[in-house]
């Protein structure tokens, strides 16, 4: 009975702990309570989000070919304590190969989680306290450098609307 009522008050005492970081105010003295503050971004996409469509037709005579787009247009928050304090979008298009070499064939299911992954790794990297034009043309840009890095044969890339 002793240890059930210490791991209940260790709980407690961790779950009370953790509690006061997050609502913690932030000071002027520069301690690190307002850094715990900040919270990590609520970052979720899904294939609806990166609907990609044919622009160019495979015409199976080389190692890799044809080309298809999507229009995304994600929705971000800044959020404060978990509650929404800004809500902005952006808007842009992906673009790959609906075959390569190296991946083969990548329908537009394929594409779109491609897509997301890049999207989600990039959003969860991003500063949220930019002004939303600044935030998408970094994000933008991110995405680009992000899909050259991770697939660089694949020949993705990320465009401006």
């Amino acid at each position: 009975m002793k240890s059930l009522s210490a791991v209940i008050l260790a709980l407690f005492s961790s779950l009370f702990g953790i509690s006061c970081i997050l609502d913690a105010e932030p000071t002027n003295a520069g301690d690190p309570t307002g850094e715990a503050q900040q919270q990590f971004p609520i970052v979720s996409f899904s294939r609806k989000d990166f609907p990609f469509g044919t622009i160019v037709k495979d015409d199976g005579k080389d190692e890799g070919g044809g080309w298809q787009e999507a229009k995304a247009n994600l929705p971000f928050s800044k959020l404060h304590n978990l509650r929404p304090v800004r809500r902005w979008t952006c808007s842009f298009r992906v673009g790959m190969p609906l075959r390569t070499q190296r991946m083969g064939r990548i329908r537009p299911n394929r594409a779109a989680m491609l897509s997301i992954g890049i999207a989600e790794d990039v959003a969860r990297r991003m500063n949220y306290n930019l002004p939303e034009g600044i935030f998408c043309s970094r994000f933008i840009d991110e995405m680009r450098a992000t899909f050259k890095s991770k697939y660089p044969r694949l020949g993705a890339t990320v465009m401006r609307p």
